[in-house]
């Protein structure tokens, strides 16, 4: 009988180094997160910078005044226009002002409120461009990936030249919907199918343009995984179409609150100052040598080469796209499915520059709601979401030789050095500098005729930022105004006068209470009278008299507020802001939106039965 042999013991696993790979990949979430450190710095600092934009301080004061006041959803600013009120939340994407008035509620201010949110949508848009590189690439690949897109020139342009914070959200989630239909196609879960439904519905609440931008994109990219899925496929190719419906469906059901009354509502406001004078699109094409290079500047966007703007592309997405066109061929035969994005992107790319070009012009004019995109460099940021990605297929393809050490290890030497490369672009660049900083206290605005936000200088008295100084500073309020009503002629008369007077009659006002979409008074009338109430005619405001809904009566020659008459004699009145049809259709597929994501991800999961206990119980069939 041979002896037996001793079996030999294995060494335990070694203690994870804080040099191992492992340690890396581990936290690689936690480098994304630092990477955007440096493009915060300017949004952190004390005070708050200038820009195009600068009504972000009273949409964030009117959201506070609405949603306190019970709208749910926000649907009319009560104190824009010396009080006369205005629909803009019905027409002006959401999702940024809602995210900034959760700090607001809690107390912080209007201004840290602000710096809040820009906080956390470039942190999003960072991890999500990371989630999804990181199907494809490897980390250190994802993490470039992750820095091309939070320094590329246009994302910065957005968020410190043109301070256009509802686009700038859509970087978050442009990335973040790639990644949700793409584990919806490779898995297939419910939770993926949940997670692109909420992509979908960020995308279309983050940015009213972009809802017209990005269809294009997403069917594009079902088509595409549907057409070179690969072995990924989780179903069949009919069976991924239902599905990828399906969350898009669900998605703009979600997002339906904003979406139907926006679209079936849009007539009833000035539409021509969003499509001509300086908005027409006509003067706002790019030229080849800006993509490649322009000045980094603060002013506006012109007809031809006199941009005051820069929109160049950068050297790393030029570099990134430019590699990864030549390099596929150095990536393994492996990844097919890779190399099929890579083409993918590169198509993006091409679509997106070629639009913003002036050759592209006659697509714009066969395509009428194009006019609304108003800016074709808008269709910058699908070129930077493509170069992102692009950006981490040339680094997999060309950083091979560069890895770390002899166990293929990836190459995170070569991936931090090319992200300190890509942060020193951007600062050398201009990009991280804003044109002025205002301390917070001495922030201010004029109106000359639109507004902008000045520095009022040392000792200024404190302003307080609340509904009355949102009254004060939006005489020339120019956005989402009712039809016939002009943005200039508004003056101190207007901001002197009560929410409810007599035109014509005798008659004591007394009990009143106004509210965002209610004015409540009580009258007494020695003669029949005629009633004005301060706010802008626009469908849904209805004016009840002792319950009754009272006739409203046009006055030409009069600014187009609420007036009405009245019997004599007493009577209880309440003008409300009512849901119209539209509204309330939308908010019923909102509804049933969100009882329909419940159900998806409440119901009962069936248990799946292994392939092993199937194949037994096959044997044991036969």
């Amino acid at each position: 009988m041979r002896p037996s042999r001793a079996t030999p013991s294995r060494r335990p696993p070694a203690p994870p180094s804080l040099h191992s790979e492992s340690f890396v990949q581990r936290r690689t979430w936690v480098l994304v997160l630092a990477l955007c450190l440096p493009a915060l710095i300017p949004t952190l600092l004390p005070g708050w910078f200038e820009g195009h934009d600068d009504l972000h301080i009273y949409r964030v004061i009117e959201y506070d005044v609405a949603l306190r006041d019970g709208q749910i959803p926000p649907r009319w600013f009560p104190d824009v226009s010396a009080g006369y009120g205005n629909a803009h939340p019905i027409y002006y994407a959401p999702l940024f002002y809602l995210v900034a008035e959760a700090p607001h509620l809690l107390g912080a201010d209007v201004i840290l409120s602000l710096k809040g949110a820009i906080v956390v949508f470039t942190l999003l848009s960072a991890l999500f461009m990371y989630g999804w590189a990181r199907q494809h690439w490897g980390r250190a690949a994802s993490l470039v990936a992750a820095a091309a897109y939070t320094y590329a020139p246009y994302h910065m342009l957005d968020l410190y030249v043109r301070k256009a914070f509802s686009e700038y959200t859509v970087f978050a989630f442009l990335p973040a919907m790639m990644l949700a239909f793409h584990q919806l196609f490779a898995r297939g879960t419910r939770w993926d199918l949940l997670a692109a439904a909420l992509s979908v519905a960020a995308m279309s609440t983050a940015h009213t343009i972009t809802t017209m931008i990005v269809p294009p994109l997403l069917g594009a990219y079902v088509l595409f995984l549907a057409w070179r899925g690969g072995e990924k496929q989780s179903a069949p190719r009919w069976r991924w179409l239902a599905r990828a419906g399906a969350a898009t469906a669900l998605g703009y059901a979600l997002a339906g609150f904003f979406l139907v009354p926006a679209l079936l509502e849009k007539d009833y406001i000035n539409l021509k100052v969003f499509t001509e004078g300086y908005v027409n699109f006509h003067k706002h094409f790019v030229y080849p040598l800006q993509l490649l290079w322009w000045p980094w500047g603060f002013g506006m966007s012109s007809d031809g080469l006199k941009d005051d703007m820069s929109f160049r592309l950068g050297l790393i997405l030029l570099a990134g796209i430019v590699m990864a066109a030549a390099g596929g061929r150095r990536l393994p035969r492996r990844e097919t499915p890779p190399l099929d994005h890579i083409r993918f992107c590169l198509g993006v790319t091409a679509v997106a520059l070629l639009l913003t070009l002036p050759v592209s012009t006659i697509f714009w004019e066969l395509a009428p709601p194009m006019k609304f995109v108003q800016f074709p460099w808008r269709f910058l940021m699908l070129a930077t979401l493509s170069g992102a990605f692009l950006c981490a297929a040339a680094f997999t393809a060309y950083a091979a030789p560069l890895r770390d050490g002899a166990r293929g290890r990836e190459p995170w030497t070569a991936a931090l050095v090319v992200c300190v490369v890509v942060v020193l672009e951007a600062a050398l660049g201009g990009t991280l500098a804003v044109h002025q900083r205002i301390p917070a206290g001495r922030v201010g605005f004029e109106e000359k005729p639109y507004n902008n936000m000045i520095d009022r200088g040392p000792g200024a008295p404190p302003e307080t930022l609340d509904a009355a100084y949102v009254r004060g500073h939006t005489l020339h309020w120019i956005d989402h105004l009712p039809l016939d009503v002009s943005f200039m002629g508004l003056n101190q008369t207007d901001l002197d006068r009560p929410k409810v007077e007599l035109e014509q009659g005798r008659a004591a006002v007394s009990l009143l209470r106004a509210r965002s979409t209610a004015v409540s008074f009580h009258l007494e009338c020695e003669t029949p009278a005629r009633v004005r109430v301060n706010i802008y005619r626009f469908p849904g405001w209805t004016a009840r008299v002792d319950g009754t809904p009272a006739k409203l009566v046009m006055l030409p020659s009069q600014r187009r507020v609420l007036f009405f008459d009245v019997a004599a004699g007493p009577h209880d009145v309440v003008v409300s802001f009512d849901r119209t049809t539209p509204r309330l259709a939308g908010d019923l597929l909102s509804l049933a939106g969100l009882c329909a994501l419940a159900v998806v991800g409440l119901w009962p999961a069936r248990p799946r039965e292994s392939k092993t206990n199937q194949k037994e119980e096959e044997v044991q069939k036969r």
